[in-house]
């Protein structure tokens, strides 16, 4: 398979671009400098390719010509915000994403690749419902970027009214942790230098997780499934719900630190919105690596941190 992929040095792209490496596949990244992103250079990647381009460019032929599918991992948002992500320009926040996938999806139809995933999120529920929902659960998103994303599902059915010919599918994930390339990168690479400096966190806030590398063995499921399973469809994608105390107290074991007494932890917060059920996504093969893969993820984040 030849693969497009945008956004290779970000969260989820950057594990895209793993699995599809380890998979032996071609790949085309579109970067802003055209070079790879640095923490790429570690990686054995003869068959890697790397052109010049961005969301704002609306001009993706570079990247898409001669490919089979394409995977979007892209996205503009301010730093560290999603959620809250369109900053003071909601404008420029909606015209940037939403035109750069509406023209990535045309000219990847016409280009003649047959399959595009697209990332959507958790965010498409808001905060409010609680409990296990699956795919066919009422959209109730209360943010910028929560409707973005499903605008983003409603363009997967559309584009999808040939699927013989063109197939979109989304992934709506949860929190994505892992790993990354960088250490330094990765999601919980903050709280574990606050334990090894001694500080505990105060908080006790539970999530929805799964590793950057399930989510990644999610797409090849989209892409390697029959295409009548894929098409104009949407598949959540979550693996487990940890919280604060639960990491810390991982990480800590991994730092051979002393946990503090019960009395000195906070409560355990009550869940802030749901559970995905990923029954669907599973009927195609997956399998997520569950609490022992979220322990050995800690060990290996400590151990490349170096502490």
């Amino acid at each position: 398979m030849h693969l497009a992929l945008t956004g290779a040095s970000g969260n989820i792209g950057e594990f895209c671009l793993r699995e599809g490496l380890a998979q032996g596949w071609r790949l085309r990244l579109m970067t802003r400098n055209g070079k790879r992103p640095t923490a790429v250079d570690a990686l054995p990647a003869p068959d890697l390719e790397v052109c010049q381009g961005s969301l704002a460019d609306r001009d993706f032929a570079p990247l898409l010509e001669g490919c089979d599918a394409l995977v979007h991992a892209a996205f503009a948002h301010a730093p560290g915000r999603y959620r809250g992500g369109e900053g003071d320009d909601a404008r420029g926040f909606w015209e940037l994403n939403l035109g750069a996938s509406i023209a990535l999806l045309e000219q990847a139809r016409a280009a003649g690749l047959r399959r595009v995933v697209l990332f959507s999120s958790r965010a498409v529920f808001g905060p409010h419902q609680i409990g296990h929902l699956d795919e066919a659960a009422t959209c109730l998103p209360d943010t910028h970027y929560g409707l973005q994303k499903l605008t983003l599902e409603g363009l997967a059915r559309l584009y999808s009214s040939e699927p013989q010919r063109f197939a979109v599918a989304c992934l709506r994930p949860t929190g994505v942790y892992g790993t990354r390339l960088d250490p330094a990168a990765s999601k919980w690479a903050g709280l574990v230098q606050q334990i090894a400096s001694g500080q505990w966190p105060n908080g006790n806030r539970q999530a929805s997780e799964v590793h950057g590398s399930d989510l990644a063995q999610a797409v090849t499921c989209l892409l390697e499934a029959p295409v009548e399973a894929i098409a104009g469809q949407v598949f959540n994608v979550s693996d487990l719900v940890t919280s604060q105390q639960v990491l810390a107290d991982l990480i800590a074991h991994q730092l051979s630190q002393d946990l503090p007494s019960n009395q000195g932890r906070p409560a355990l917060e009550p869940m802030h919105g749901p559970v995905l059920d990923c029954d669907k996504l599973s009927a195609l093969g997956w399998r997520p690596r569950g609490h022992s893969g979220l322990v050995a993820d800690i060990a290996e984040l400590v151990a490349g941190l170096s502490l």
